[in-house]
């Protein structure tokens, strides 16, 4: 009870439509002022785990820092995702100011389930940690929310919160795959780089 399909049936399509993370350090709302911000989103398979790859990869449509830090990034309408689960990964560089200076490079990994994906309503009233992905979409999303503890990348950083603060979150936003959201969204996803 509560699932949103059966984890152990035939999995039901979905495309990812955004991905949110924060709060962000100053150091990333200043590079994307400066232009210096650059991020890749990717999903794999479980089989290009395997082989160390990202089974698709793209930059995302449009960044957005709000005023309580967190970075939305907008993807264009990606792949109908066919298998129960799979690894979400970002990767954020951070261009120094410097000429001498050298950048910072972070990369971010979840995996995700299907069937654990909560359903919202993204005009419920309630405050969300992402914003809606569409103007005038649909607003019946699938919602994955997972705390710093649990983001691959950020193990290290538990203690001290150097790289990011200790309140960091990453939420990703799912679509069913019948809807058509993001299809016209200028933007495309390469498939096969290494992970």
């Amino acid at each position: 009870d509560g699932l949103t399909s059966d984890p152990m049936g035939v999995a039901n399509a979905h495309h990812l439509v955004s991905v949110s993370v924060g709060p962000v350090p100053d150091t990333w709302r200043q590079a994307k002022r400066r232009g210096a911000l650059s991020i890749t989103v990717g999903m794999a398979a479980r089989s290009d785990v395997a082989r160390h790859r990202l089974g698709h990869m793209c930059a995302p449509t449009k960044v957005e820092i709000d005023s309580g830090g967190r970075m939305h990034m907008h993807l264009p309408r990606g792949p109908d995702w066919l298998d129960h689960d799979g690894m979400l990964v970002v990767r954020i560089d951070v261009k120094s100011s410097s000429v001498f200076g050298s950048g910072v490079q972070k990369q971010f990994k979840i995996w995700w389930h299907r069937s654990f994906l909560r359903r919202v309503d993204m005009e419920a009233g309630e405050e969300r940690l992402c914003l809606s992905p569409w103007p005038d979409g649909p607003t019946d999303v699938l919602e994955l929310d997972v705390a710093k503890a649990w983001i691959g990348g950020l193990h290290k950083d538990l203690q001290d919160h150097r790289e990011v603060p200790a309140k960091f979150r990453l939420v990703a936003i799912f679509a069913d795959a019948q809807c058509s959201t993001g299809a016209d969204v200028d933007g495309e996803w390469e498939e096969l780089h290494e992970l």
